[in-house]
């Protein structure tokens, strides 16, 4: 008691002080030193900083929220972000309105990201490309959103190509539909995986807090692989742990045939003419960031899975006497033609709008 007596009240309160502060000094500090070591992490991987380069800035504003899209590219909008110049047109198709008219062959590109070609700007991406290939006869509107799945696609074909009225509907689709392997109970229309991560991929989130830390989004990929939020925001089991054995996802692959037939009716109901396109894979990038879009296919399956995918693409385009693109998959598409697994650099969107043209004018 006589040595409590002592202690005056200032050094009490610093006392106090200490004990409160000094485990938070602590928790910060080492906090600083995990993202830091994730920021180095990161930076070995993708040869870039999460702190500095976050892959979302480049399309946060460039959609807005849509009922049961999830989200739709927003209206004239435009962004250049270092030399890549993003914009839509009044209707939210991705580049400069492109010019039709009497006796002009309308063409629509549907897909997801790499039909919007997110890593170039609007003259690079392959739909702009394909229309410069294919001359004046022809208009090629890009209707390509980050994240579609064919679930969306066949929401697109029912409702949005009615007041365009095209001629021909090229569907370069699959990435967006085999990420749903290996979720145990996925939804026949993907809700609840999918759409929810629609929000994210579409910049849609309206706290971005976190969005530049290495060390959330390693936590995030981390717990990805074991849980989702399902539609109604309830945590569940995502990965079905007894498929990941080195087999295909049969559901998956039934959903995925069956939107391709809904599609291919969709188009013909309407006087359309549907043309398939196969994924590309460029097993030169497996490990890049663009397997975060696939947490529950490990990168040893991942081309295995994309060929799967592939064949059902091309085995109901003939079933139904559908137009599909195989001499994509007989075209060699080097390592620089992508910027990571799936995604075309502007070379590669050259070189693929090249191939389309040739298929496109075979038909005339």
């Amino acid at each position: 008691m006589g040595q409590d007596a002592s202690v005056s009240p200032r050094l009490k309160r610093r006392r106090i002080l200490l004990e409160i502060f000094y485990p938070i000094f602590l928790f910060g500090l080492a906090a600083l030193l995990a993202e830091t070591t994730a920021q180095i992490v990161y930076r070995l991987e993708r040869d870039s900083w999460r702190l500095m380069t976050f892959p979302g800035d480049q399309i946060h504003g460039a959609f807005q929220k849509h009922p049961y899209l999830v989200g739709v590219p927003t209206p004239d909008f435009s962004r250049t972000l270092g030399e890549v110049h993003v914009s839509h047109d009044a209707h939210g198709h991705r580049g400069p309105v492109v010019a039709g008219g009497p006796g002009v062959v309308r063409i629509v590109a549907i897909g997801g990201s790499t039909t919007y070609a997110v890593n170039v700007s609007d003259d690079a991406t392959w739909p702009a490309q394909l229309g410069r290939d294919l001359g004046p006869g022809y208009q090629v509107i890009n209707l390509g959103v980050p994240g579609y799945s064919t679930v969306e696609h066949v929401i697109q074909t029912a409702f949005h190509l009615s007041d365009l009225a095209p001629a021909m509907a090229i569907y370069f689709v699959g990435w967006n539909d085999l990420r749903n392997s290996h979720v145990a109970g996925i939804a026949p229309d993907y809700a609840n995986f999918h759409a929810p991560y629609l929000h994210g991929a579409l910049g849609l989130f309206n706290l971005r807090v976190g969005n530049r830390s290495a060390l959330l989004f390693y936590a995030k990929r981390f717990v990805e692989t074991v849980l989702v939020l399902d539609a109604t925001g309830r945590v569940q089991f995502a990965v079905n742990r007894e498929s990941l054995r080195r087999k295909l996802d049969v559901r998956v692959l039934s959903l995925y045939r069956r939107n391709l037939e809904s599609i291919i009716a969709l188009c013909r109901q309407q006087g359309i003419r549907p043309i398939l396109v196969p994924q590309l894979f460029n097993s030169a990038a497996v490990g890049s960031s663009a397997n975060d879009w696939t947490p529950t296919i490990a990168d040893r399956d991942l081309q295995r899975v994309v060929e799967a995918f592939n064949r059902i693409l091309v085995e109901t385009a003939r079933r139904e006497s559908a137009d599909v693109v195989t001499s994509v998959l007989e075209t060699h598409f080097e390592p620089d033609d992508f910027v990571d697994v799936g995604h075309f650099s502007a070379g590669g969107n050259q070189k693929f709008a090249r191939v389309l043209a040739t298929f496109v004018r075979s038909l005339e």
